[in-house]
């Protein structure tokens, strides 16, 4: 398994190859993991490999690393490529020797798959690709010089994986239309959710305020704009009386775009109504503020205007059970989930003008707190046991030489 992500690092990218990992021996494959040493997850285990490894001699990694650095600087796009050859030199020996039939690679960043590709050239194994995010199409890959590189590498991807896993069926539908040459071996299984995981609605603690939270990083189009200016235009009408509701955006936040730089951000930073960490924090830190929240925020929104990925969070939103305050666009995977997950929710969707944004917020704000079970069909969709199932079920095809 290459994935530059992986626990505990705390990147919502990790939890996807974590949950695969935990539940691949009950379906007979014992895998092998090989990850990124970045801050918060330094050495190894006999199970999980971190590379580049500070104690490894390998010279001709490290030169090549060089060069992966000197490409980077030319690339539109910080794909990690610098970490690609210590990658392929703490794989290959298990794979000369035979012992891993299969590789497994989950992007992003790009650089697991292009380790993938190096490997399966070299020893002709076979090759899973996993996309967690697509590369053409991805609304927050939109720079103009980058789409012939991006084209050049999903080709070479979708040409030579034997199998392609995405995440959603948007996703597969847009490659599907655009390779249908590989349409046969492009598949979903879904984010999810691990069943192991405590994750249940805590009480609220007592308060003389609402709050509204999202967790998880904001960046690009995917940010609370128009929940601030929503928030900002009731108070001043006074259909939410000021002392009465608090926004909270837990995690990191891109400080240059322009939503944080109006006004109405500003005033209610001033008068207390919104607090930001700008920082990401411990997941059980994260988790236990989530789990005491009135209101759930989620974030499926790009300058695109496309809705081709799910937010981790929502997986986790869902079962805590309280309401979920979701920005997305109509017919989106979101907004389907939502509607069949039996979580209280209100979608607002990227056209909907700002008088329908503020009826929608005071609707949620009118939604009992009590938490709510998701609903069957969401458990037996999103269940990382099941799910990982299906990858094994990929696995057997590869094995046998099918798709």
């Amino acid at each position: 398994m290459i994935a530059y992500w992986y626990p505990p690092e705390n990147e919502s990218g990790a939890l996807r190859p974590a949950r695969f990992c935990k539940y691949l021996p009950e379906y007979g494959y014992e895998p092998l993991v090989i990850a990124a040493a970045n801050s918060n997850a330094h050495g190894g285990s006999q199970t999980v490999l971190r590379v580049p490894d500070p104690n490894s001699d390998h010279r001709a990694a490290a030169w090549l690393a060089g060069l992966g650095r000197g490409l980077q600087r030319l690339l539109p796009y910080n794909d990690c490529l610098e970490w690609v050859p210590h990658a392929v030199a703490a794989a290959a020996p298990r794979l000369f020797g035979g012992e891993f039939p299969v590789i497994m690679s989950t992007s992003p960043p790009v650089a697991t798959h292009i380790t993938a590709l190096w490997l399966k050239r070299r020893f002709k194994v076979k090759w899973i690709a996993d996309f967690r995010d697509p590369i053409g199409g991805n609304p927050f890959r939109t720079r103009p010089h980058g789409r012939i590189y991006d084209a050049l590498v999903e080709r070479s991807i979708l040409s030579q994986a034997d199998a392609i896993i995405v995440n959603t069926d948007a996703t597969l539908e847009m490659l599907g239309q655009r390779y249908r040459r590989y349409r046969h071996k492009i598949c979903v299984i879904w984010n999810g959710y691990d069943p192991d995981d405590n994750l249940v609605a805590a009480p609220i603690p007592p308060r003389d305020h609402r709050v509204i939270a999202h967790f998880g990083s904001i960046y690009g189009g995917r940010h609370p704009g128009k929940l601030v200016d929503s928030l900002q235009r009731l108070i001043q009408r006074n259909s939410i009386a000021r002392q009465d509701i608090h926004l909270s955006l837990v995690g990191s936040i891109d400080r240059d775009k322009p939503w944080v730089s109006q006004s109405a951000f500003s005033e209610l930073v001033q008068a207390g109504n919104l607090e930001y960490t700008d920082r990401a924090l411990p997941r059980e830190e994260a988790n236990r503020r989530m789990k005491e929240t009135d209101y759930l925020l989620l974030l499926d929104l790009n300058e695109m205007e496309t809705g081709l990925q799910v937010p981790a969070k929502l997986f986790e939103y869902i079962r805590i059970g309280r309401p979920i305050l979701a920005f997305t666009t109509k017919s989106s995977p979101v907004d389907r989930i939502l509607r069949q997950s039996g979580a209280p929710h209100v979608c607002v969707y990227s056209d909907d003008p700002s008088d329908e944004i503020d009826r929608k917020v005071l609707a949620l704000l009118s939604m009992p707190r009590e938490p709510t079970s998701p609903s069957s069909w969401f458990e037996e969709q999103f269940d990382a046991r099941q799910q990982t199932g299906l990858l094994a079920a990929v696995l057997d095809s590869v094995m046998r030489g099918v798709g």
